[in-house]
């Protein structure tokens, strides 16, 4: 369980459930805005991923919220689609490389 937003973007942290698979001959930039916590960008290029504090100018999608709906959502206290349907995600750029993100990172049964 995560206590924090940046302790959810450790790169040990998030090696733990990053699928190298289904990141294979794949690219894209995901940047997260969570507001009064700060930006962090996950960049997936072919079967591997670095995270990056702040923002990247050539993110592919930007997905943004509060801190709290940021750590429901990865604490598994909601799912994607509600967070999304609800207003408590917003999600621009690429909407197609947006879906990919879950695939990448598959939330495990139980939360993370």
């Amino acid at each position: 369980m995560y206590e924090t937003v940046a302790q959810s973007f450790a790169q040990e942290g998030l090696a733990r459930h990053f699928d190298a698979a289904a990141a294979k001959d794949q690219r894209a930039v995901f940047q997260f805005n969570v507001v009064d916590a700060g930006s962090y960008t996950i960049i997936v290029n072919d079967g591997t991923f670095e995270v990056k504090e702040g923002v990247d100018p050539a993110s592919d999608v930007v997905l943004a919220m509060r801190e709290t709906d940021y750590l429901d959502l990865v604490n598994n206290r909601v799912g994607i689609q509600q967070a999304f349907m609800t207003g408590r995600l917003e999600v621009g750029g690429d909407l197609s490389a947006a879906l990919k993100l879950a695939t990448f990172f598959p939330a495990p049964k139980g939360g993370y």
